[in-house]
């Protein structure tokens, strides 16, 4: 049985403590983005505010719980969100891009940030597209856009974060 979360605030407070020991040159971020517990986000998600329109953290409690005995998972998750704010990938995406394919491109370059960051394996419950390590999200939107139009054999989950290639 899975540990629980019981305090909300001490769990995020460590996980941000943790964060900044590893990175302190991003701590500015690390210490002040917003980071609660949102409804059923997948895993995490980085959510703009609709009255500030400053960008946030969402975590999903039970995933998190999931990786209480992998603590170092959890660090992962919320650096590879961190990433996301630092490289503003919510918005970065041209609005005639498709959202999913934008969004597994940037999760698939965020992950082999993290990994390389944090020195370990992408998780194995996370996008891990090997091609795109070293690539930029757009490099990797336009080869998943063009297998996409090609109607190859890859097929691309409809949600989470799950294994492709691309």
């Amino acid at each position: 049985m899975q540990k629980k979360i019981e305090n909300k605030e001490e769990f995020i407070a460590t996980l941000r403590e943790r964060a900044r020991e590893r990175f302190p040159e991003l701590g500015g971020i690390i210490d002040n983005v917003k980071v609660g517990f949102g409804g059923e986000t997948k895993k995490a998600e980085v959510a703009k505010d609709e009255v500030t329109k400053d960008l946030g953290i969402n975590l999903d409690l039970r995933y998190m719980e999931s990786k209480n005995e992998k603590p170092d998972e959890q660090l992962f998750v919320f650096m590879h969100e961190v990433l996301h704010i630092v490289w503003d990938d919510i918005n970065a995406r041209d609005e005639k891009e498709d959202p999913y394919l934008w969004n597994r491109a940037c999760d698939a370059v965020r992950n082999h940030q993290v990994a390389q960051m944090l020195g370990m394996p992408i998780p194995s419950d996370l996008v891990n597209i090997p091609e795109a390590k070293g690539k930029k999200p757009r490099e990797v939107y336009k080869e998943l856009e063009e297998r996409q139009g090609k109607k190859s054999k890859v097929t691309l989950p409809e949600k989470g974060h799950q294994h492709s290639k691309i």
